[in-house]
């Protein structure tokens, strides 16, 4: 019997239109760099093999900017048909929220997450919620201003949550004296404690990490010119591959991870959050 994961994110690209304040992908810097479908597939195919999952959110970046976004949604669903498949958004890109996504999430018991960053962007991505699902047998009817998700299900069982953000916690790395630099050096214990990732387990080009910090921060770091203390450290995490003892693996995912020492540790970590277009500019490799 396979092991099962609760809940896995599906990275598929570093790309975002946005720069929000503390984005734990680092989405606020130019970061590049699109996961395409068939240069993973195969990967995926054997992962699928291994391990089952009872949720898995696709996710960015902006993961409806990856030119190849179609062809992850139908790969993800064929390779784990009896996973509840999420899409994660910020909405900007609805045009690519199609029938035939429609059909794969109802398909897959879906959920199309919509996070508004804008406020003034809500009533539309409202109306579009009520013409993208069939008949809507359930409304939580929440207005935006009680600062709480909206969520409508439709009679095929097809999920919309129309959600927005207030805050962020803060990210690991932040632009110091005009140096981007990872800032904490936490007890790696303490920082677990209280992490809100710690149970976001993330695949990324074909492997399985412990959270989206380690899974994107190699590429973020040989993109970008960043201080480290123990850059040795910041590179050695070694995710999860078909080839592992998955089940070793997976048992081992409660645990801290000596890279948690690059999140805070203090609970009041939080910042009011604020988004944009307009990406820090900093020094490349």
């Amino acid at each position: 019997m396979k092991p099962t994961l609760k809940y896995s994110e599906l990275n598929i690209t570093n790309v975002c239109n946005y720069s929000c304040t503390h984005c734990q992908s680092f989405n606020n810097y130019n970061f590049k760099g699109h996961q395409r479908w068939d240069d993973y597939k195969d990967e995926y195919e054997l992962l699928s093999k291994q391990i089952d999952i009872d949720v898995i959110q696709i996710i960015g970046g902006e993961p409806t900017l990856n030119p190849d976004f179609y062809k992850w949604l139908e790969g993800i669903s064929n390779l784990w048909p009896k996973s509840q498949l999420q899409i994660s958004t910020n909405g900007t890109a609805l045009r690519k929220i199609t029938d035939d996504v429609y059909n794969i999430l109802a398909r897959n018991n879906g959920t199309l997450w919509i996070t508004c960053h804008d406020i003034k962007l809500y009533d539309s991505f409202l109306e579009f919620s009520k013409t993208f699902l069939d008949v809507i047998v359930s409304d939580t009817g929440e207005a935006p201003a009680r600062k709480v998700s909206r969520i409508f299900v439709d009679k095929n069982g097809v999920e919309v949550i129309l959600d927005w953000t207030q805050t962020f916690r803060s990210s690991a790395v932040d632009l110091i004296d005009n140096k981007l630099t990872m800032k904490y050096d936490s007890d790696p214990v303490d920082a677990h404690e209280i992490c809100g990732f710690k149970s976001c387990h993330q695949m990324n080009k074909g492997k399985l990490y412990k959270c989206p910090l380690v899974s994107v921060l190699p590429d973020f770091l040989d993109q970008f010119n960043v201080a480290v203390s123990d850059k040795e450290l910041a590179h050695s995490y070694k995710p999860m591959s078909h080839n592992d003892d998955v089940e070793k693996f997976v048992n081992d995912l409660v645990n801290h991870i000596p890279q948690c020492k690059f999140c805070p540790s203090n609970y009041n970590e939080a910042h009011d959050f604020v988004g944009t277009d307009k990406k820090i500019k900093v020094h490349l490799l």
